[in-house]
């Protein structure tokens, strides 16, 4: 088998790259120091077995992998689970616009730590650029990423408080489409990371949705579905037809209708297929999810048009799992066969990074 791709990755530092706020109550202050550390990733630990959805394990185990000291260490770490001629998609975050405080290091030092890593790892490394619009010249930073640090496409992640199809992306989607440049995109109404300051303020940032708002009691997280929703691509499509664009984090193994457009968003995202043939999804951070596996496969196995334009991916380090990350990848490659897995994470990710 060829070498395949891990299309979604992450290697940003919990100590560098995340802002003051990230965390509640000041974790993120408190887990840069060594005391610190220990302290609280004890105490998280304790706290956990009161928690019915395992969520200060997740920190714990998201500060003790964003605390290695480097990127190269970060990517080690999930690198050492595959083969070792896997290539990966690496997305870096800039989370300077979320409302969440300020991020220790500057975003450009983020990038030349992963470009360097690239060079380490030139086979292996494929380094996005995150791209937030309401940076002063976000376009100028982004070909400098291309042309000057070797950077292979552009990532979004809209929860963080803009919409894509905001006209400040559109010179570097146009970029994007003279170079065959791809896009992977945030796409997920449950976000781990979104915009986290004040509700006045989301609501403003807000106002350009063009799915009509239902805000009832929805806290920041659940109303940062908003900008990330599907049918949010359909205008960039649009004005961008030769633009290649995966959304993210396709397969929540549930069937029901979302509240933020009154649909259930995978099957929003098949229709819309069949209008967008460079349109792709990842099963990035739903991949974990065991009770998913059988829908995808009857699903992969079915639908030609989803067989072609789904990628593997696994989101590491967002969200850790019990065992380890290569387990993962051979129980989901064994469940789905040789030849679906060839497919998702061989043929279809080759066609979207334009590689023969």
């Amino acid at each position: 088998m060829a070498a395949f791709y891990n299309t979604h990755i992450h290697t940003f530092r919990g100590d560098k790259d995340v802002p003051e706020n990230y965390l509640p109550i000041g974790l993120v202050k408190l887990l840069s120091t060594k005391v610190g550390f220990f302290i609280v990733a004890n105490l998280m630990s304790w706290l956990n077995s009161f928690s019915k959805n395992g969520m200060f394990e997740r920190y714990r185990l998201f500060a003790a992998l964003g605390k290695l000291g480097s990127q190269q260490a970060i990517f080690e770490k999930c690198y050492n689970e595959y083969p070792k001629d896997t290539k990966f998609i690496v997305l870096t975050m800039d989370m300077a616009y979320m409302g969440a405080g300020a991020v220790p290091r500057k975003y450009e030092d983020q990038l030349i730590e992963l470009s360097n890593l690239q060079k380490i790892y030139p086979d292996n490394v494929l380094p996005f650029i995150h791209i937030d619009c309401r940076r002063d010249n976000c376009f100028d930073l982004f070909k400098t990423a291309i042309e000057q640090w070797n950077f292979k496409g552009l990532k979004l992640y809209p929860t963080l408080g803009t919409f894509p199809f905001d006209k400040r992306y559109y010179p570097i989607y146009e970029y994007c489409q003279t170079h065959n440049l791809p896009v992977v995109a945030h796409c997920s109404d449950g976000n781990p990371v979104f915009y986290k300051g004040k509700k006045n303020d989301l609501l403003q940032l807000l106002q350009g949705s063009t799915i009509p708002l239902v805000l009832g009691k929805k806290d920041n997280k659940a109303l940062c579905a908003y900008f990330t929703h599907p049918l949010n691509y359909q205008q960039v499509m649009d004005d961008f037809p030769n633009l290649k664009i995966c959304l993210a984090h396709y397969g929540k193994g549930n069937d029901a209708p979302n509240d933020v457009g009154g649909m259930n968003w995978d099957q929003t995202i098949k229709e819309m297929m069949k209008t967008y043939p460079n349109l792709y999804v990842d099963c990035a951070y739903s991949l974990y999810n065991q009770n998913w596996w059988s829908s995808i496969k009857v699903q992969l196995s079915t639908d030609p048009l989803l067989r072609d334009h789904f990628m593997f991916g696994s989101d590491f380090y967002m969200l850790e799992v019990d065992g380890t990350e290569k387990q993962c990848d051979i129980d989901f490659r064994a469940f789905i066969g040789e030849e679906l897995f060839q497919q998702i994470a061989v043929t279809n990710p080759k066609k979207f990074m334009n590689v023969s």
